[in-house]
C-alpha cells in the first residue's frame, strides 16, 4: 500500500472510520470531558439571564416592526421594512459566534453594544464565562429600549396619526393622462 504524505491524513480517518463501523474499535465507553470539573457547567443564574435577554429582545424584535410598518401603505411595504430589520439581528450573532467581543476593533464593539439585539449571544456566552455584568447591563438596557418602543407603539396607535401616517419606500406612481 503506496501513502503519500497528502493522503494520510485521508487514509488514516478511512481506516478509523472502517474500524469503528467493523466493530474493532471500541467508542462507547469514550468519557466526555466533565464540564463541572473544568468549572464550564451553566449554572441557574446564567440560565435565568439568558431567558430574561431573549424575552427582551424578542420582545423588541416584535414591537419595532408594529411601529414602523404602520407607516407603510400596503402590506408588501410593511414586509419588506421589517425583513430588513433582521439584518442588525443576524449581522452581531455572526460576529460574536466567531470572534469573542474582547479582540473586536472598540467601533464594532460599540456598535454591537447599542444593538439590544445582541445580548442573547453575549449572555450565551457568559453561560460558560460566568461573567454576567455584562449581561446584567445589556438587560438593563434592553428593558429600557423595549420601554421606549412600546410606548412610543403605544401613544402612535393610541391617537390618530395612525390612519395618516404613510411611509411610500418607492416612487409614487402618477396615473397616466386620461384615466
Amino acid at each position: 500500500m503506496n501513502l503519500d504524505a497528502q493522503d494520510g491524513n485521508s487514509t488514516s480517518g478511512n481506516l478509523f472510520y472502517a474500524m469503528m463501523i467493523q466493530g474493532k474499535l471500541n467508542v462507547r465507553n469514550a468519557t466526555s470531558p466533565d464540564l463541572d470539573q473544568a468549572r464550564l457547567a451553566p449554572t441557574v443564574v446564567g440560565y435565568l439571564l439568558l431567558a430574561g435577554s431573549l424575552f427582551l429582545s424578542i420582545t423588541a424584535l416584535m414591537a419595532l416592526p408594529a411601529l414602523l410598518a404602520a407607516h407603510t401603505k400596503d402590506v408588501r411595504s410593511a414586509q419588506s421594512l421589517s425583513g430588513i430589520l433582521f439584518l442588525p439581528v443576524f449581522v452581531p450573532a455572526f460576529l460574536l459566534m466567531f470572534a469573542p467581543m474582547s479582540i473586536l476593533p472598540i467601533g464594532a464593539q460599540v456598535a454591537i453594544c447599542a444593538l439590544p439585539f445582541s445580548y442573547p449571544t453575549l449572555a450565551g456566552q457568559a453561560l460558560y464565562t460566568k461573567d454576567y455584568l455584562p449581561v446584567v447591563l445589556g438587560i438593563g438596557y434592553q428593558i429600557a429600549f423595549t420601554s421606549a418602543v412600546l410606548v412610543i407603539a403605544a401613544r402612535f396607535f393610541a391617537s390618530e396619526r395612525v390612519l395618516t401616517a404613510r411611509l411610500s419606500l418607492s416612487r409614487s406612481r402618477k396615473p397616466p393622462i386620461g384615466d
